[in-house]
């Protein structure tokens, strides 16, 4: 990810809040004390470790989510995607949105989408006030994936049969698919046992 003060990488779990309207909200699938959190931050390198969170108001406490004295971060809208550090998420006892929600703080603020007025690395301001204590990591290159799915990527050492895959966009083959081979985001997905990746470009919000 670019930002116009760094460079940040992110080894990123997602996590979806169940929905019941009759129970308080909890998040499937995480375990606390599970290794899950143990190899991601173990796989992480120099890469930051966090948890990212898809939610909804369809749970017994959903008025967590109403709480602007906490964030005045435009209340309930703001929390459908939202962002643990990997520290907090290995300190909690329960796996309960009430539990989850004191380390979270809303995708947009994170990564202080839109607000162009603040200079420097904002993403490591953020992380800094989070809680879990967890420290910040500079990227100081891009990753070697980014040529793979950007619309003018390097084809250096390519066949001529692949260029077209990866122009702009991995391969709609599946590996069960038609047989055909795979493209190289699919190799090295499969080889770093990664389900996705993505690249954002936030340095154009920046007004000079």
């Amino acid at each position: 990810m670019e930002l116009p003060g760094c460079m940040v990488g992110f080894r990123v779990q997602a996590k979806r809040l169940y929905s019941s309207p009759m129970k308080n909200g909890a998040y499937g699938g995480f375990k606390t004390g599970g290794h899950q959190i143990d190899d991601l931050i173990k796989s992480a390198g120099q890469l930051n470790p966090v948890y990212v969170f898809y939610n909804h108001r369809h749970v017994k406490n959903e008025d967590l989510f109403k709480r602007s004295s906490k964030t005045n971060w435009f209340g309930g809208s703001a929390w459908g995607c939202s962002v643990a550090t990997a520290r907090f998420m290995k300190s909690i006892k329960r796996n309960s949105l009430a539990e989850v929600f004191p380390g979270m703080v809303p995708w947009h603020r994170f990564f202080v989408v839109g607000n162009s007025s603040y200079r420097g690395c904002s993403v490591e301001r953020m992380m800094a006030g989070m809680d879990g204590g967890q420290k910040f990591k500079l990227a100081d290159a891009k990753p070697d994936w980014v040529s793979l799915i950007l619309e003018e990527p390097s084809t250096k050492g390519i066949g001529p049969d692949l260029v077209d895959e990866i122009e702009g966009f991995p391969s709609d083959v599946s590996p069960d698919g038609d047989g055909s081979e795979p493209s190289p985001l699919d190799e090295m997905l499969k080889e770093r046992n990664l389900r996705g990746v993505a690249y954002f470009d936030f340095t154009e919000f920046r007004e000079d």
